[in-house]
């Protein structure tokens, strides 16, 4: 905008002189030359405080654009900074967090290694167990067997000795009687005794 208005000032000076050398070939052509480049001046003039007035507006808007800049600046440091801790504090909070589930996966991985060796014992445990009730259940059938057994032998037996029994009875009663009949006294003695 300044450079146009420099360019308009340039070319009404060139008029302004092309006037003056017209203006001197004739004193009532000069004069009326005079009175356009006077207008022309004047015109001139106006343009150029309108060139000061835009030039100072746009300086005050510079003004007004640089101050909101550093404004913007200031705040955006401000915000950064701010940004800059809560990172730091996220950080010191993410660290801990890791630290912390380190830490978790080490008794998770010593309760996974007691929970497998519990788990190693319980089966030993069982196997034992089994096998006790393996061999429990072997002498038991074994103890049932040989009781049957004994049960059976002491059956017989008694059915040998009541056998037995009667037949010394009977033995008894023969032997008595030969007795008797060999010593008669014997009968009397033993009826006494009866």
């Amino acid at each position: 905008s300044l450079q146009a208005s420099h360019e308009e000032v340039k070319k009404a000076l060139e008029a302004a002189k092309a006037a003056q050398t017209s203006a001197q070939n004739g004193q009532a052509e000069k004069a009326k030359a005079l009175d356009v480049a006077q207008a022309e001046i004047e015109a001139l003039k106006a343009r150029a405080g309108e060139a000061e007035a835009s030039k100072a507006s746009l300086q005050a808007s510079h003004e007004e654009v640089k101050k909101a800049l550093e404004a913007a600046k200031a705040a955006a440091e401000s915000g950064l900074a701010e940004k800059t801790d809560e990172l730091k504090e996220l950080t010191a909070k993410a660290d801990w967090r890791h630290e912390r589930i380190g830490v978790l996966e080490g008794e998770l991985a010593e309760l996974q290694k007691q929970y497998q060796q519990q788990q190693s014992e319980m089966k030993q445990n069982a196997d034992l167990s089994l096998r006790l009730q393996s061999m429990t259940a072997a002498d038991l059938s074994s103890l049932h067997e040989r009781y049957a057994k004994l049960v059976a032998q002491k059956e017989m037996q008694d059915t040998l000795i009541a056998q037995l029994a009667g037949r010394l009875e009977q033995a008894s009663d023969h032997l008595r009687l030969l007795s008797v009949a060999d010593n008669p006294a014997i009968e009397v003695s033993d009826r006494k005794r009866k």
